[in-house]
């Protein structure tokens, strides 16, 4: 699923469907269609002026989304893509579906992407005097039948990630993890994409299993050629010694799984960064970092959006350097939840606000889903912390006189 928003806290406009499947033959034309909203949020909202566009998409290794020009990429499939408009004014509250047709070059064999951009052409004004443009994405995945490409991947990095010592050389912050982290990346060396999934296992040097984990990404959807950062992290103490770790990563391939081994030598300094009692506690021994609500539920129903918030609360004697994910349980809800700001400083005793932007696509299947928001701080002198809390998005069928709200 493809979603960007400058800042979706700014503005109420939504698109539908965040993600489109197209199968269209070579030399034919096939027609999807995408619906704008400008979704009420306060008796003050005003009219919006939107622009679409089709535009190239590009994922970085570690999942941000990037968007170029029409044609930018062999897999494009953005210049055969024709919008009935390209400009919309939408009153408060007001809804409009827009046509796009897709005509396929006879030549054309695989899988190509594009986003339909919708950019809100009222710029917001955030605090300090930032300028903030909203801008959200549908994206458009098309499959041209005709020619069979078998899934192919490869893991290209493993590696355990330990939080910088305080007596090491000082690094970029985002460089330094906050608490122990295996980092695997798999490379898509075929032509089709792939949803990724696997785990992580950890032996001592009698092959007795000490640790296991699942490995997660921001984006696990990995297109042909593109490689993609999955991470476990090592909440769990082991003593020094010799280890192995065993990776095994399932790219949807029928015959086979990607796999890797990695020998570990945990050291004694090492063993202390993974310890318990390494980590920063409270009063009562455990985590300082406090995250309320706990937990933090979300009813809504499909194609929702709602703005939730969380409060973080340093209870240490220190000031915490910070940074929130959120780590998904059910399968599909992998772009739900985006969180503002997710990288922050928190002094000592304070408290700090995170905004849970939740986009629940259309097509979401009603029920339970279960997400899980996770904030890690770090000391100045290298200690780590961690929260974690689950987040309940219960969605339900819309009541015919029920619009979705902005926020809660």
């Amino acid at each position: 699923m493809l979603a960007i928003a400058g800042s979706p806290s700014f503005a109420g406009i939504s698109v539908s469907p965040l993600k489109q499947e197209l199968t269209v033959k070579p030399g034919q034309m096939g027609r999807t269609a995408i619906t704008v909203s400008n979704n009420r949020r306060s008796e003050s909202d005003v009219a919006q002026v939107v622009t679409l566009e089709a535009m190239d998409v590009a994922v970085s290794e570690e999942g941000a989304l990037n968007f170029h020009r029409a044609g930018s990429f062999k897999t494009s499939a953005s210049k055969w893509i024709t919008l009935e408009k390209d400009t919309l004014t939408l009153q408060p509250g007001e809804s409009q579906t827009i046509q796009a047709t897709v005509k396929v070059p006879l030549e054309a064999r695989g899988e190509f992407y594009s986003a339909i951009m919708a950019t809100l052409e009222s710029p917001s004004n955030a605090s300090k005097g930032i300028v903030v443009t909203c801008r959200i994405a549908s994206g458009i995945f098309l499959t041209v039948p005709g020619q069979s490409f078998p899934r192919q991947a490869r893991i290209t990095r493993c590696e355990l990630l330990w939080p910088q010592d305080a007596s090491a050389p000082t690094q970029p912050a985002e460089a330094v993890p906050a608490r122990p982290t295996i980092a695997v990346v798999i490379q898509n060396t075929g032509k089709a994409r792939f949803e990724a999934s696997g785990k992580i296992r950890i032996r001592n040097k009698d092959s007795r299993t000490v640790f296991t984990a699942p490995l997660t990404s921001c984006r696990p959807c990995v297109f042909g050629g593109d490689s993609r950062l999955f991470e476990a992290p090592l909440d769990q103490a082991l003593p020094a010694g010799k280890y192995t770790l065993r990776v095994e990563l399932d790219y949807q391939s029928a015959w086979t799984k990607a796999r890797y081994d990695l020998p570990l030598e945990i050291t004694s300094e090492q063993a202390e960064l993974s310890a318990p009692r390494h980590k920063e506690g409270s009063k009562g021994g455990g985590s300082p970092l406090e995250i309320m609500p706990d937990p933090v539920v979300c009813a809504a129903a499909p194609g929702a959006y709602r703005c939730l918030k969380v409060t973080i609360k340093n209870t240490s004697e220190q000031s915490l350097q910070c940074k929130a994910s959120v780590l998904t349980e059910t399968v599909g809800t992998e772009d739900w939840v985006a969180i503002q700001p997710a990288a922050f400083h928190c002094p000592a005793g304070a408290s700090k606000i995170l905004e849970l932007l939740v986009r629940i696509p259309t097509e979401a299947p009603k029920g339970r889903h279960s997400l899980s928001l996770v904030v890690d701080g770090m000391t100045e002198d290298g200690r780590t912390s961690s929260a974690k809390v689950p987040i309940e998005v219960n969605l339900q069928a819309v009541k015919p006189d029920e619009s979705p709200r902005a926020s809660d």
